[in-house]
């Protein structure tokens, strides 16, 4: 049991680290609006993950053995998080600085699905989970019973909202050096989202 929520800790943390849609949004929202909120949208990312996990461990010799039911779910999950991330870039492009000010409307239950729902239209989640959780499993240290699989899912969700907790941490770093500077952070943020939607649709061209 000890070494399922520690695979699934290590391996959640190692795998979220690099910079995506998900940190992005986090840093964002703490930078734009506070560190609590920042803390929300982790919280409903990482909620999201574990339960990715779950799946991709609980199905992973039907989805590993089906390489046609694969590519279709990435297909529909991609085309589905493109206009969303040019939904996204767009709202921060056009942005006129004033974020902070309409941030103090706005409720913590609305970060946390925020991020639960930009998590969800990561679809590079269950795929990494099918490698991780196939190799674990061919060691030996992955036993797939619900039991296991629900400890192991459980240290997914820690890691990863360790991972997110750092770059909330930078969010708040960054935001006391951004002071009147928020509209070309915003641009900024536009810029990225637009490049990840990009970047998505050359994966389904090639």
């Amino acid at each position: 049991m000890f070494t399922h929520i520690i695979i699934g800790l290590a391996m959640s943390f190692w795998g979220s680290l690099p910079i995506g849609m998900i940190s992005l949004l986090v840093v964002e929202t703490t930078v734009n609006e506070n560190y609590r909120k920042g803390l929300w949208v982790a919280l409903g990312a990482s909620l999201v993950e574990c339960v990715q996990a779950f799946i991709a461990i609980a199905i992973l010799g039907l989805v590993a053995e089906n390489e046609e039911l694969k590519e279709l779910i990435k297909q529909i999950v991609t085309w589905i998080a493109v206009p969303i991330l040019l939904y996204l870039g767009w709202g921060h492009l056009k942005s006129d600085g004033q974020v902070k000010k309409r941030a103090k409307e706005k409720k913590g239950l609305h970060s946390f699905w925020k991020g639960f729902i930009i998590s969800s239209l990561n679809m590079l989640a269950i795929p990494y989970w099918l490698v991780w959780g196939s190799i674990f499993m061919a060691q030996g240290q992955l036993i797939p019973s619900y039991f296991n699989i629900t400890i192991f899912a459980t240290g997914v969700g820690v890691g990863t909202f360790l991972a997110m907790l750092f770059y909330v941490l930078l969010g708040v770093f960054a935001k006391e050096r951004l002071q009147g500077y928020y509209i070309w952070f915003n641009r900024v943020v536009g810029v990225l989202f637009w490049g990840l939607a990009v970047l998505l649709i050359i994966q389904l061209l090639i």
